[in-house]
């Protein structure tokens, strides 16, 4: 799984009645304490936006700190279903399992879980 931006990605998986949710992204903004690390001191002078993104060439020709990269994961195949959500921030607010959850219901009822 590979993300980039505010955005996340979680891998749920689905054990009989069980559901195991995995955070596979942290969001990359000057917030994150891996992208602040990454970032160092000039962390202070980044407040909000995402510090890797694709496309936006003149922005990151203006700003070197911006890049493209992103962060992959790699997750061991399992015998169990499972589900990769990538989604934007607002989806997340109230955390990473209740999302998942709406998608597995959605899954399960026949229905898009988009």
């Amino acid at each position: 799984v590979a993300s980039v931006g505010l955005g996340r990605a979680v891998i749920g998986t689905e054990e009989g009645p069980t559901m195991w949710c995995d955070e596979v992204s942290s969001p990359h903004s000057a917030q994150s304490p891996l992208e602040a690390e990454r970032l160092g001191a000039a962390a202070q002078t980044m407040t909000e936006g995402p510090t890797r993104l694709l496309g936006a060439s003149a922005e990151k020709l203006s700003n070197p700190l911006l890049v493209g990269q992103p962060d992959v994961v790699r997750q061991p195949h399992v015998e169990a279903r499972r589900f990769v959500l990538l989604a934007s921030p607002g989806v997340w607010l109230k955390g990473p399992r209740l999302p998942l959850e709406w998608a597995v219901a959605a899954y399960r009822a026949g229905r898009n879980p988009a």
